[in-house]
């Protein structure tokens, strides 16, 4: 479980809470490779590398409390989606969805 983490607005570097459910970071490691991807309306995403491998980390913003925003639903629908190998895989998630931890897939926007 990850402590509460602070909103990610602004954040030009994920919150240290955030990280340790990055594998390979767990114990404060820092990440040989972090940088913020584009994209994302209610939340804050990076690509973070470590010796583990690359995963898009997701950090909720304030925003995700408006309507329509339903992360138990979400994880639901994206393990099933993963499942069927269009989805990347989830590695972990905050108690609360509130972070989000996949493998990291290449892609363009």
């Amino acid at each position: 479980m990850v402590a509460a983490v602070p909103p990610a607005t602004g954040l030009s570097a994920p919150p240290a809470a955030a990280l340790r459910l990055v594998p390979g970071l767990e114990h404060g490691q820092r990440p040989l490779r972090c940088r913020v991807l584009r994209g994302g309306t209610v939340n804050r995403v990076w690509r973070v590398r470590s010796r583990q491998g690359e995963f898009a980390l997701r950090v909720d913003g304030p925003a995700w409390h408006r309507p329509g925003v339903d992360r138990h639903r979400e994880l639901t629908l994206h393990r099933a989606a993963a499942a069927a190998g269009i989805a990347p895989e989830i590695v972990a998630t905050a108690h609360d969805g509130a972070v989000l931890v996949t493998r990291f897939i290449p892609g363009e926007v």
